[in-house]
């Protein structure tokens, strides 16, 4: 019996420290996509939906700014003031969460590049969450209010093809036509070996359970 306690233990602390982040959806950027400019009084919306539950620890995505100048892959200057509003709601309409990011909110920006059509800048944005989430369907909302310039969420691929957006004088959304949004999801999840370990630990044990039971 002690035998059997140790082996399930062992596995059992491997396996909770084998813990890694992790992309739970992805839905990159399509190149020469659309840019669909998104304020908090014109926001866009996209749905997405979990098969199980998920602690998400980081929310990605891609966007571009419409008058930012012509240098900015070659001298890198272009700095805008982001002021992003981020909300969160499931299938019922409830409010999960409501983030305002000013600009000295702790917002990784990266500039990855230029769109082929327009030459227009394409921003990777990372933000540090803990949002805890169950299976369903769910609205994410992300909107930036500049004040001297207009931003742009980039279009996205591998989603559900419905996305959201409000005109601003009615508080309804319409839809997108079969449209995805540039966005990415991130949680802690087991790695791979980890559950071969847990696996393998629980086969020892009820071995060991047959041979001394």
């Amino acid at each position: 019996m002690k035998a059997l306690l140790t082996a399930g233990s062992i596995c059992l602390l491997a396996f909770t420290g084998a813990v890694q982040a992790g992309p739970i959806m992805t839905q990159s950027y399509v190149e020469d996509g659309l840019e669909y400019y998104s304020s908090s009084v014109q926001p866009v919306a996209d749905s997405f939906s979990l098969g199980s539950t998920a602690q998400v620890n980081e929310i990605v995505w891609w966007g571009t700014y419409f008058n930012s100048p012509l240098d900015v892959n070659e001298f890198n200057t272009f700095d805008p003031l982001d002021a992003f509003s981020l909300s969160l709601t499931n299938a019922s309409g409830d409010l999960l969460s409501d983030l305002l990011l000013p600009a000295e909110s702790a917002l990784t920006v990266t500039y990855t590049g230029d769109t082929s059509d327009f030459f227009l800048p394409i921003y990777e944005y990372r933000l540090s969450v803990d949002i805890s989430l169950d299976a369903g369907e769910y609205f994410l909302s992300i909107a930036n209010d500049l004040a001297s310039d207009d931003w742009g969420w980039l279009e996205g691929a591998g989603g559900d093809s419905l996305a959201f957006a409000s005109d601003g004088f009615d508080p309804e959304w319409f839809e997108l036509y079969d449209s995805d949004m540039a966005f990415a999801l991130y949680a802690e999840v087991p790695e791979p070996a980890a559950w071969s370990l847990l696996l393998a630990g629980f086969l020892v044990a009820g071995k060991r359970k047959k041979m001394f039971g």
